[in-house]
């Protein structure tokens, strides 16, 4: 969840807290379940958690669902480590800007600039464009494909080349 976007030094603890438990308490509680789920059936398989590329970028805008989207990686690579020995990945896809109602709505929202600084944010990619849903759906289905299992702990960039020059 983006959410209000106030500058860091506006950002209410409450409007933190709040991003927090959305993106990060939740992704926990899901994955431990999941995990305890697995476990106990003696299940081998994957799990795919949603990070974002923002979780890799010092922004001045964003704070609280950046460091949510942070949080997530050392989720998922927490439970890399714990579940490995069980024969269950843990992985997650960090996609950058996408086509989503998210984004629609963060554009509506954002007035008659919307537009212009869409455009000016796919200018900003080296593939000039955001993602289309079905591309980040595609790089899960081959994180959870049981052919690509030994791959875990692994955060995948569905960016369209957003870290090219900056480093990831």
């Amino acid at each position: 969840m983006l959410g209000p976007t106030p500058g860091i030094m506006e950002t209410t603890t409450e409007e933190f807290d709040s991003i927090l438990r959305i993106n990060a308490s939740a992704t926990f509680t899901m994955v431990r379940e999941t995990a305890k789920s697995m476990l106990e059936s003696g299940t081998a398989g994957a799990i795919v958690v949603l990070s974002s590329v923002a979780a890799k970028e010092a922004r001045l805008n964003y704070l609280p669902y950046n460091a949510s989207k942070l949080a997530v990686l050392h989720i998922m690579w927490s439970f890399a480590e714990l579940l490995g020995p069980n024969g269950i990945s843990v992985n997650a896809i960090a996609p950058g800007p996408v086509n989503t109602p998210m984004w629609a709505q963060f554009a509506k929202d954002s007035g008659p600039g919307a537009a212009a600084n869409r455009a000016k944010r796919a200018a900003q990619l080296p593939m000039r464009r955001f993602a289309e849903p079905d591309e980040v759906a595609r790089a899960i289905l081959f994180l959870a494909d049981p052919d690509n299992r030994y791959i875990t702990g692994v955060s995948l960039d569905v960016a369209g080349g957003a870290h090219l020059g900056i480093g990831t």
